[in-house]
Order: structure tokens, then C-alpha cells, then sequence
């Protein structure tokens, strides 16, 4: 469970909780919407740290985008999103493909690549016919992870459409490789996306409010070196550093 989640179950688990929070000397988590959560169990807002999740700069960075969809072998010419993580419920997928629906004839050339698997795959098919998307929305299934760095690469925008979230280390990951994030308002992605020179946040919940930012995502001409500068502030070894600093301080 998460901390957005198991507290607020009952008032058992309040009470666990409350009490695991007050003899910590520090809390650390990993939003600023989970430090919000923490707040209501403690009045010590001061032994609450914030430490973002990470990625491998090793791993995800920036690669010319004809080349890598050449290598997944994409079309260079049409306009690409691009969904990583598990199909199921929270993550929202019905949203996005409801959103690809809403988009305008304008934006007809518009492909949509979800990467990964889930029990609700066959669910997502399904309404993908229903809508008449069956050429535009593709599903890639399970990639490796070495993988997942061309298909970032690949996309003119990565979309997150949770329904919620805690830190969604694929939208950091998005960032290092200088792709904009059009990302619902959840978990990090307020703090993350804290410009449009970034990306747009979108409501939860709502295709019409993710259909209106790939509208603005696509008509907006980025700055992939700005972007993946940007994603540098989140790599592993500075949240490493901060938590080390949080021990030293202890």
C-alpha cells in the first residue's frame, strides 16, 4: 500500500500509522502530494524530508528521435505519444485513448504507443475498435528495460494518465531523454512539470483535459537539451546524496 492509501483505510491502520510517524525521528517520502498526506498524521512537519524517486543517466538519455525509430522500426513522419507502465486501472488508459478519440480531424496523424501489459489489455483493445483507432493506438506490451529508452526517444510527447500516483519514475526517465511530459495531476508530476518549458498537467480523470494538452504539447516546439538538463536534477545519485545528508544530519 501506499502512503496516500493505507492510513486512511480505517481507523486502525490511522492509528499504526500515526504512531510509526511519530516515534521516526524523519520521515522521508517521495512527493510533495505524499508529504501533504503525512501532515495529517503529525504535527511535526519538520521531520518530513522530500526525496524525489530517480533514474540512470546510464540508461535513459537523449537519442536523435529518427534514430531511434528507425531501430523500433516507426514511422518518421508521424506524430508519436508514447505510454509506459502496467495496464491496469490506476494508470488511467482508458482516459488517454478516450483523449486520442476527442482529438481534432488536425491531428488525425497522431499514433499512440502504449508499452506495457496488464489484465485489462484485452479491455483496452476493445475500446480501442470501439473508437475506431485500431491504426492509430498500438499496443507494444512488455519491453526491456534497455528498450524502453528508444521508445522515450521515439515519442514527440510521453503521456502519463494516472488516475493516481506516488513518484512515476517513467516521466523522470522521459525527461532525461529531453521528451516533454503531458502528466495528470498526480503524485510528482505538479512538482516535476513546474514549467511549460517541460510539459502540461492535466486533470485526473478527464480525456478532454489530456486530449487538450497533447493539443498543446503538439503545438508547442521544444527544447529537447533544455528538457534533459532539466532531468539531470533527478537522477539517482542526487537523491542519494540528500538522503545521505539526512543520516549525517540525524
Amino acid at each position: 500500500y501506499d502512503v496516500y492509501s493505507l492510513p486512511f483505510k480505517n481507523k486502525i491502520w490511522r492509528k499504526y500509522m500515526t504512531d510509526v510517524v511519530s516515534n521516526a525521528d524523519k520521515v522521508i517520502t517521495i512527493s510533495g502530494a505524499n508529504v501533504d498526506y503525512l501532515k495529517e498524521l503529525t504535527n511535526e512537519e519538520k521531520k518530513l524530508e522530500l526525496v524525489y524517486n530517480g533514474f540512470s543517466p546510464r540508461l535513459f538519455h537523449p537519442i536523435e528521435r529518427e534514430i531511434a525509430r528507425k531501430e523500433l522500426g516507426l514511422n518518421e513522419k508521424k506524430r508519436i505519444c508514447v505510454a509506459v507502465g502496467n495496464v491496469i486501472r490506476i494508470k488511467g488508459h482508458k482516459d488517454l485513448i478516450r483523449a486520442i478519440s476527442l482529438l481534432p480531424r488536425e491531428y488525425d496523424d497522431i499514433e499512440l504507443y502504449l508499452v506495457g501489459s496488464g489484465p485489462l489489455l484485452g479491455d483496452l483493445e476493445d475500446l480501442t475498435k470501439e473508437l475506431g483507432l485500431n491504426n492509430r493506438v498500438h499496443f507494444v506490451g512488455v519491453r526491456p528495460h534497455w528498450e524502453i529508452v528508444k521508445w522515450m526517444n521515439s515519442a514527440d510527447l510521453f503521456v502519463l494518465s494516472s488516475l493516481k500516483e506516488g513518484a512515476p519514475v517513467v516521466a523522470l526517465e522521459a525527461l532525461a531523454c529531453g521528451v516533454p511530459v503531458i502528466g495528470t495531476r498526480v503524485g510528482i508530476v505538479p512538482d516535476i512539470i513546474n514549467s511549460n518549458d517541460y510539459g502540461y498537467v492535466c486533470e485526473v480523470s478527464n480525456p478532454e483535459s489530456l486530449a487538450e494538452g497533447i493539443k498543446k504539447g503538439f503545438s508547442k516546439k521544444w527544447n529537447k537539451e533544455k528538457i534533459s538538463k532539466y532531468g539531470l536534477n533527478f537522477t539517482w545519485a542526487k537523491a542519494t546524496e540528500k538522503i545521505i545528508n539526512i543520516y549525517e544530519d540525524l
